[in-house]
């Protein structure tokens, strides 16, 4: 789903208790399936769509599972829609959470709480491009149009006070994110994808990681703060001006079964593909 607005399928799962719901994206709508059959063609209990389904750049770019005061709930990020209904900058990308109602059905257990959203704050900003959630709900969300690019780090019920990275030489900070905890540490850290990054005149890529998030419920509007020893990593040579885009994917998971989580890193314009 990060691969930009462009990305026709997006496939996940959510589990409460023993219930599970899976959801399909197509691009333009997200189809729900609550508790589907293990064979034949189920029908889908809640297909979401965007305002204008008809525009062709309203298309769904990132999809994150959140956890919301102990209820799941699912993040949708769609980096290139128009503004929300109060108006606001061009094409400023748009993320709404849909609440535990809305991903299992049956009765509203936040009656009182209107699904939140949030929108980019300058034109073509590309607010979420990317999505990734804590292990405490928090949120991280890309803007990888902003200037150097972008993430928000904020919590899903209100999407308002939100603490910021921001990148530099429109690296496009932000076109990927993932969470997890590389330096077994025990905290979990924000890997960020810069695919356009520049070193010297070249744009190589980077992603980086490194940086203190408040606590959840405790979220300031003002810039992450680096930890003591921060890192990025360059991309490889990559053919062309663009360079090999270092950074537009990144992932988290424990690849060779030590136990430890290990960064996983796409560059689909390296001189092989990576």
């Amino acid at each position: 789903p990060n691969g930009g607005p462009l990305a026709g399928l997006v496939v996940g799962a959510l589990w409460q208790g023993t219930d599970v719901a899976v959801w399909v994206g197509d691009g333009k709508q997200l189809h729900l399936f609550y508790n589907p059959p293990s064979s034949g063609a189920p029908s889908p209990s809640l297909t979401l769509t965007w305002d204008d389904p008809a525009a062709s750049t309203e298309m769904i770019t990132a999809v994150a599972s959140v956890s919301w005061e102990g209820a799941p709930a699912l993040a949708v990020g769609c980096s290139q829609c128009a503004p929300l209904p109060g108006g606001g900058p061009v094409l400023p990308g748009v993320v709404r959470v849909f609440l535990a109602a809305d991903v299992f059905g049956g009765v509203d257990l936040f009656p009182d709480v209107t699904d939140p959203a949030a929108q980019g704050q300058t034109a073509n900003s590309r607010f979420g491009q990317s999505l990734a959630a804590f292990s405490d709900g928090r949120l991280a969300i890309g803007s990888a149009g902003s200037l150097g690019g972008q993430v928000w780090v904020t919590n899903p019920d209100s999407l308002t006070s939100m603490s910021l990275l921001a990148g530099s030489n429109s690296a496009r900070l932000g076109w990927a994110t993932a969470i997890g905890d590389p330096n077994a540490n025990g905290t979990q850290d924000l890997i960020v994808g810069g695919p356009e990054a520049l070193f010297g005149t070249s744009r190589f890529g980077m992603i980086r990681t490194g940086y203190e998030v408040p606590p959840a419920g405790t979220l300031p509007s003002t810039p992450l703060t680096p930890v003591p020893s921060p890192w990025y990593m360059q991309g490889p040579g990559g053919a062309g001006s663009l360079g090999p885009r270092f950074g537009q994917a990144v992932a988290v998971g424990d690849i060779n079964g030590d136990y430890l989580d290990d960064i996983l890193v796409g560059a689909p314009r390296a001189m092989d593909g990576a």
